[in-house]
């Protein structure tokens, strides 16, 4: 929720550059996660005073900061988007301002039509969005998966080095690997980049442009991930483990355009999610399996 409230607002704010926010915000994100890095470091350092419970208790006081802002600033009324619109005016703490505050805007009277359950099944059912759902699951599992195997196989990678070597192999390509959640503020607007240079110097058309950037990135995207499933029968060597880390944080981001008519949104979406999330139950016994298979 908090993550689609800042789309919904930043992307108001620039609409020129959707693309290349949707990158930053969800970077913004990705990098979060790097805070266990930083746990890491503390706990090498080995300082006084702190223990690894205390900095999960702060690291939880913290999360805690995102939902009393999604609380609070959390838009009340609909209002222009103006040079002098501000979060804040749109917001339930901003309508107790005076200053800030902002008149809503008055919806002019539409009538809506409802939207049809066989105009829902021409999307539903439809190849483009089975297509769409069986790649997304294949493509989600193999990245959720990633965090799981990535220590396991970074051990079964240098299992015939030294143990002192091999540890600290293993300790440097999991810092790298948290490094990498930072670098995501760089890479995730790449997508938005490319998406704006092939409407500029390819086609001037934006849904076209954005029709070829996704085709691009799909090929992309299962590119490397057959890359990585190839990377991963290589044992014994340094070069391809590091590689192959800094390689995965290409695959965090994943960026949907909508092919399908507006209104059918929630319903896809929601069956989308549904999908994905049922699958995710499949990561762990498949691991299991794939060890059991190795011993």
């Amino acid at each position: 929720m908090y993550i689609i409230m800042n789309i919904k607002e930043q992307c108001a704010l620039f609409p020129k550059a959707t693309g290349i926010t949707l990158g930053l915000i969800n970077g913004f994100f990705d990098a979060s996660a790097g805070v266990f890095l930083t746990f890491k470091f503390i706990y090498d350092a080995g300082l006084p005073g702190i223990t690894v419970p205390q900095m999960f208790a702060y690291y939880s006081l913290g999360v805690s900061l995102i939902w009393v802002k999604l609380f609070f600033f959390c838009p009340r009324y609909d209002v222009k988007k103006t040079e002098n619109y501000t979060i804040l005016s749109d917001s339930f703490v901003g309508s107790f301002c005076k200053k800030t505050k902002i008149e809503s805007v008055e919806k002019e009277a539409e009538e809506v039509v409802p939207v049809t359950w066989q105009e829902y099944k021409k999307s539903l059912f439809s190849l483009n969005f089975v297509l769409f759902n069986i790649f997304s699951i294949i493509t989600t599992l193999r990245i959720s998966s990633i965090p799981i195997w990535i220590l396991p196989w970074l051990k079964w990678t240098f299992q015939d080095f030294p143990e002192d070597e091999a540890a600290e192999l293993v300790s440097k390509n999991m810092d790298i690997y948290g490094i990498m959640f930072y670098a995501s503020i760089i890479i995730c607007p790449i997508p938005g980049m490319i998406l704006k240079a092939i409407e500029k110097f390819i086609c001037k058309e934006k849904l076209r442009a954005e029709y070829y950037g996704l085709i691009w990135f799909c090929f992309f995207t299962a590119l490397l991930c057959a890359i990585l499933s190839f990377q991963m029968c290589i044992i014994g060597s340094e070069f391809n483990a590091t590689f192959l880390v800094i390689e995965f944080s290409f695959l965090r981001s994943m960026y949907l355009f909508q092919q399908f008519p507006a209104e059918h949104f929630g319903l896809l979406y929601g069956i989308c999610v549904f999908c994905l999330a049922g699958t995710q139950y499949s990561i762990d016994p498949m691991f299991k399996l794939i060890q059991e298979g190795l011993k």
